[in-house]
């Protein structure tokens, strides 16, 4: 069986320590057993629009989403989250998974 597919969401724009945050939550999954899908490894060479458009497409490929503690600070991470309700993806919240 294939290991699940998780993209990992949370704030990045108004988050000074972000990279760490999505680094911490990626190692923590990957040590649970899914492949994951770190959007901050996507080069910074893109608009917002441009970076919400990849992030989406890569969260719709995935088959769940984690949502790091503080994501309902940041407007790309509610439209994230919005966006895998609407496709009924699995949706997992770090403040729950301590």
């Amino acid at each position: 069986m294939e290991k699940p597919k998780i993209y990992i969401s949370g704030a990045i724009s108004n988050n000074k320590h972000y990279k760490r945050q999505f680094k911490r939550a990626e190692r923590k999954l990957k040590k649970r057993g899914y492949k994951v899908f770190n959007p901050c490894i996507v080069p910074n060479i893109f608009s917002y629009d441009e970076f919400m458009k990849i992030d989406l497409a890569a969260l719709e490929c995935c088959d769940f989403v984690y949502m790091l503690d503080g994501w309902k600070t940041s407007n790309g991470a509610k439209i994230e989250h919005d966006r895998a309700k609407e496709l009924n993806k699995y949706i997992l919240y770090e403040e729950f998974l301590k």
